[in-house]
């Protein structure tokens, strides 16, 4: 059986110029191989709607699932949630458990919530909330189906600690309530040499570099 397709976009125009280091990615990659997907694509993209859209457009009809980290905070440059909309032509609609949870986090810190956090209750017509116990940004999951293809997308905060804790907690299972038949076995073997260069290696050792 085909492995299913994986790609991971992160977003932020930090990442983008190279002020900061993607760990997610990295992060998620590992966790995907580990389940037995094949991580295939990579993206990073700047607080652009426009290329955010673009990308996202691209990912749905090449992979099967979509992780996408950042760009839901609340501010003006937080765009995921708008390009996400676009590319899946879906408008976006406030969603009251999103918006309560907020409403709620924000008492809870006896801090007064600004109007702007209301944006991130906002998610695309027929997407579903994920849970974010730690922070203001709820995650975003869609399926976009047709008839030839079949596509998941999780939308993550760029925080890492958020990230990882709804990885956990909701893409995990909702990956392997998704994959067909028995979960697939990815092992990794590590093999250390001096003294021999990449191509002689692989002359003397086809069946190590066969895929």
């Amino acid at each position: 059986m085909r492995k299913q397709t994986t790609e991971v976009i992160a977003i932020g125009d930090e990442l983008s110029t190279g002020q900061r280091l993607d760990t997610n990615s990295h992060w998620l990659s590992n966790q995907l191989t580990n389940m037995g997907l094949s991580v295939q694509y990579h993206s990073t993209v700047a607080d652009d709607v426009n290329a955010i859209t673009d990308v996202i457009r691209t990912a749905k009809n090449r992979s099967n699932f979509i992780l996408i980290t950042g760009g839901l905070g609340p501010t003006a440059d937080d765009l995921t949630r708008e390009a996400l909309a676009a590319a899946v032509d879906q408008p976006l609609i406030e969603n009251p458990e999103a918006l309560q949870h907020i409403i709620n986090l924000f008492k809870r810190r006896s801090r007064e919530m600004a109007p702007n956090n209301r944006r991130q209750a906002l998610l695309p017509q027929n997407a579903t909330l994920i849970h974010n116990d730690e922070g203001t940004a709820p995650g975003v999951d869609i399926i976009i189906a047709s008839s030839e293809h079949r596509a998941r997308v999780f939308c993550l905060p760029g925080v890492p600690a958020e990230m990882k804790l709804m990885f956990n907690s909701h893409i995990i299972p909702a990956i392997r309530q998704d994959m067909p038949g028995t979960p697939q076995i990815t092992r990794q073997y590590v093999v250390k040499t001096f003294g021999m260069g990449e191509s002689n290696l692989e002359h003397k050792l086809p069946q190590v570099f066969q895929r």
